[in-house]
């Protein structure tokens, strides 16, 4: 289970991962905060599987390349 931010704990905190999903069936979008991409093995919204997933990056010079998903 992915740790969401709270406040106070350092053991709750979470580092952000540059990396957004997004979903090609319902189109919603979410921050991946698991940096092994756990939490875009398909969408929790709609319950699309993962090949529906496409994540890309936001790191600083790449150009919001995907890296994973469908193209």
């Amino acid at each position: 289970m992915t740790r969401r931010p709270t406040f106070g704990r350092a053991e709750d905190q979470w580092t952000p991962t540059e990396m957004v999903a997004h979903c090609q069936c319902c189109g919603v979008q979410w921050q991946v905060v698991d940096p092994n991409m756990g939490d875009a093995k398909g969408c929790t919204f709609c319950g699309a599987p993962e090949e529906a997933i496409t994540v890309v990056s936001e790191a600083p010079g790449t150009g919001g390349a995907v890296i994973a998903g469908p193209r």
